[in-house]
């Protein structure tokens, strides 16, 4: 039996596209290596991944902290379920931040969490029970001793910020 090489190329081009598709299942499949290789891309290398949140099924959200600066990532899926760093936001200089400041940024590629965008800020004191922005709760993530982050998605609507110790 003669095997033609004209029958063969097809079925090995097959087989070195499934293995190209398998080893990107591999290297995408989780929220961590997705801030894993966006971290590597970008050379944010002294990251450290401090608190991990389920915002819905198809994303997550990540807080990770270097020496001076709070970085908030948003991590979503495609239907494939690979994951992707959608969303960077960052607080810089955190031990000299102003206590009662609150930023507003806009969700890029993000219909999946559903808003236009995020307030966050940070909190440089001993207890804050609770955050809110027009009388809606905020979430509070305590990162440190002494530092509280809180962050709240929602649509642009102006706000009133009050905190609570």
């Amino acid at each position: 039996m003669k095997i033609h090489l004209k029958r063969l190329i097809p079925i090995i081009c097959f087989f070195i596209i499934c293995l190209v598709i398998f080893l990107k299942f591999i290297y995408s499949n989780s929220p961590e290596k997705a801030v894993s290789l966006y971290n590597k891309k970008y050379n944010y290398n002294n990251n450290k991944i401090l608190k991990k949140s389920t915002i819905n099924e198809h994303s997550k959200l990540f807080i990770s902290i270097d020496n001076t600066t709070i970085y908030i990532d948003i991590i979503n899926s495609n239907f494939l379920n690979h994951w992707k760093v959608t969303t960077r936001f960052s607080i810089n200089d955190i031990y000299n931040h102003q206590i009662n400041r609150c930023e507003w940024d806009t969700l890029r590629y993000s219909p999946q969490v559903g808003y236009k965008g995020i307030y966050f800020g940070i909190i440089n004191d001993n207890h804050v029970k609770r955050v809110t922005i027009n009388n809606k709760n905020c979430t509070v993530e305590k990162l440190k001793p002494n530092l509280y982050l809180w962050y709240r998605f929602d649509n642009p609507t102006g706000f009133k910020l009050k905190i609570t110790n």
